[in-house]
């Protein structure tokens, strides 16, 4: 398989450096990815809000700080990357 092999569920030997972020999108309540991903894409500059749609579940204010880490070591990641 190209790039190794493929982690499994819950592995910490992750060989896809955004693994750990769809790890922590996709915890429970599953449905807030979306506020998750509306989070980071806040963080990177392509959304003007964080808020995600008023009926879709909400993630803590908390987990900004934890995706801008996550973010960061997946930039770190690609720019180790040859």
């Amino acid at each position: 398989m190209p790039g190794g092999p493929r982690a499994t569920r819950g592995s910490t030997n992750s060989t896809t450096p955004g693994r750990p972020l769809g790890d922590f999108a996709f915890r429970h309540p599953v449905p807030a990815y979306k506020h998750s991903m509306a989070q980071t894409l806040h963080l990177r500059g392509l959304l003007a809000t964080d808020e995600p749609h008023p009926q879709s579940p909400r993630r803590p204010a908390s987990d900004r700080e934890i995706i801008a880490t996550i973010l960061d070591r997946i930039a770190a990641a690609m720019e180790a990357t040859p």
